[in-house]
């Protein structure tokens, strides 16, 4: 097992201020994991076992009806140790966390799809907590869906290239602990927003990047479906060549990609007219297949109101691609006259903030 992964010893050495607490948050709801299979034990510190919450006061199986309220277990982990700049100007190991969420009945010999997700905030602030809600729905309709913290701007002194490499670590970080999680190696869909968007088309637009300390520089880190909203498609600076999707387009690095994106997108680096770009130059590589959904007159970050609406596209493109399974998601029926109780909950989205201790906020430090 790689050195990385020797997540508890390192994590006990950090400074308390530097880090999360997300595990032994959750340890002291649920300080027991009887089922849980020894193989976890090499991965990291296991969570213990949540009950699916669900997004708003009524049931979201009113929302799909695939879901249902099954148990959802959560687990988390390291998936790299790295040192960088915290905000207080020293420098200091971080360790950020995978959090990863399975069927509760899921065996690790049985190797599921894999959905990993990236949050959006210009490379510089944001929070997983963003795409739990997500990863809940998807772990009921019978994935693996991780949600990846990376290095941010405001809070590590990082770079997007920083940004970008940790999100390579990150998948290689699933194939090389395939069998450990239970992760089908080949099948894993990158999804992400804004800058997250770009981290999701990058695993496979620039596999060059090594992330520091991986211990996997050979594992391939390209995702193999793309799923985007409102994703930074192309970085035409000369500053940022390295990292830019749209330029390292190739015939050899494609693969299926939904991109959803607002047509009235107002940020200088996500316009709707490099996503439609991205994927013109995409189809006209080969037949891997590239789409761009408008969400007609809409602008940037339209993921909190529309989140149902949202998941309904994602859900349909997986389900589309044999990643999920029993029935496709119902764009007739879940559009976007979605009821209010099926769309994002901003104060369960605040109070999930708090449990996890996952702040946007330059104030307060992510790790």
């Amino acid at each position: 097992m790689p050195d990385t992964l020797d997540a508890q010893a390192s994590i006990d050495a950090m400074d308390p201020m530097d880090t999360i607490d997300a595990v032994d948050t959750i340890d002291a709801r649920d300080a027991t994991d009887a089922s849980a299979p020894t193989a976890d034990v090499a991965l990291g510190p296991p969570s213990g076992q949540l009950l699916f919450e669900p997004v708003s006061a009524r049931d979201v199986a009113d929302c799909f009806p695939a879901l249902g309220r099954p148990p959802i277990r959560e687990r988390v982990y390291s998936y790299k140790r790295i040192f960088a700049q915290n905000i207080r100007g020293t420098i200091r190991p971080i360790h950020p966390r995978a959090y990863v969420f399975s069927p509760p009945a899921h065996d690790t010999r049985t190797r599921l799809p894999v959905v990993a997700m990236f949050h959006g905030g210009g490379w510089e602030f944001g929070s997983p907590v963003l795409w739990i809600f997500a990863a809940r729905y998807l772990a009921a309709r019978g994935v693996l869906a991780i949600v990846f913290q990376y290095r941010l701007g405001v809070l590590h002194g990082s770079t997007p290239r920083q940004s970008t490499a940790d999100a390579l670590s990150a998948i290689r970080w699933i194939r090389t602990n395939a069998a450990q999680l239970g992760a089908d190696p080949d099948r894993i869909a990158t999804v992400g927003d804004s800058a997250g968007g770009h981290l999701a088309l990058a695993t496979s637009a620039i596999p060059w990047i090594v992330g520091e300390d991986d211990g996997a520089s050979g594992v391939p880190a390209a995702g193999n479906l793309h799923f985007a909203l409102y994703p930074v498609a192309s970085l035409p600076s000369a500053e940022y060549a390295e990292i830019d999707p749209l330029r390292h387009l190739s015939a050899a690095n494609l693969v299926p990609t939904f991109i959803f994106h607002g047509t009235r997108d107002s940020l200088s680096i996500t316009p709707y007219s490099a996503s439609v770009a991205f994927c013109d130059r995409h189809r006209s590589l080969g037949a891997a297949g590239c789409v761009v959904a408008p969400f007609e007159g809409e602008e940037h970050n339209f993921l909190p109101r529309f989140y149902t609406s949202t998941m309904v596209y994602l859900d349909s493109f997986l389900f589309d691609h044999g990643y999920t399974g029993g029935v496709r998601g119902d764009l007739s029926r879940y559009a976007f006259g979605a009821a209010a109780h099926c769309r994002f909950d901003g104060a369960a989205y605040t109070r999930l903030e708090e449990e996890y201790m996952l702040v946007s906020r330059a104030t307060s430090p992510v790790w």
